[in-house]
């Protein structure tokens, strides 16, 4: 493959190699992260039903017309979005490292050049140590309690005592890619919530398969979509 083109042997060039097929590999597969993260987030809306109607009428007012605006906003649909990621993450490791050179972390681990590191996402974003209920879906468990109705704060038994930086969209306003997928995941939610209702035909049946580190959706899964009768005109971004 494309390591024959390379004649260097220098670890960067054999590193990067090694990347850029594996990359290849994934995309072969179907990797993709924001669509895995949109299936999953669909899959929510149908296991738990409650938190649609608070949804819908957070869509249905001038916030959605505002968002298409700002591309900020809807803190109940964003909330919804971040809980069914944390949940069902498309990838349990993140930000793969190899060392150039012998170094030490803060805690005092020691890390030998040639060896990988990476961020255990997964674990992070599950643990009891930084999540209340860590397990438990709590859709609107990010959003100001000052901004939930009473029906809102009804269906939602568990709330971030504080903003968490692994789901806090501001610690990321650097990555600009990061916050366009949100903002498409928003907007392709939105739609479905104002036009359909959605239901898992086998809600009972595994949803997904792993692939090395990746949470991916299983196609035989179907989802059923039944068009409102009353649906909202579409908001027109200009």
């Amino acid at each position: 493959m494309m390591r024959r083109a390379i004649s260097s042997q220098a670890l960067v060039y054999e590193e990067l190699v090694r990347v850029a097929e594996e990359r290849v590999r994934e995309k072969d597969l179907g990797l993709k992260g924001d669509e895995h993260t949109i299936t999953f987030a669909i899959h929510d809306l149908c296991l738990h039903p409650e938190f649609v109607e608070p949804l819908r009428r957070e869509l249905q007012s001038s916030e959605y017309a505002a968002f298409g605006q700002t591309a900020s906003g809807l803190p109940l649909l964003d909330s919804f979005i971040k809980e069914s990621a944390r949940l069902t993450p498309a990838e349990s490791m993140s930000t793969r490292r190899q060392a150039m050179k012998n170094f030490a972390l803060s805690d005092g681990t020691q890390i030998k050049a040639g060896d990988w590191t990476c961020t255990p996402v997964s674990a992070m974003i599950q643990t009891a140590d930084l999540f209340p209920s860590p397990l438990t879906f709590n859709g609107f468990r990010f959003v100001d309690p000052a901004l939930l109705d009473r029906h809102a704060a009804a269906i939602n038994e568990t709330m971030q005592p504080e903003p968490s930086k692994l789901t806090d969209m501001n610690t990321w306003r650097f990555m600009s890619g990061v916050r366009a997928a949100m903002h498409v995941m928003k907007v392709f939610l939105a739609q479905i919530i104002l036009d359909y209702d959605v239901r898992l035909v086998n809600p009972g049946k595994r949803r997904t398969w792993t692939w090395r580190s990746f949470t991916l959706p299983l196609e035989k899964t179907v989802v059923q979509f039944k068009p409102l009768k009353n649906r909202e005109k579409r908001v027109h971004w200009t």
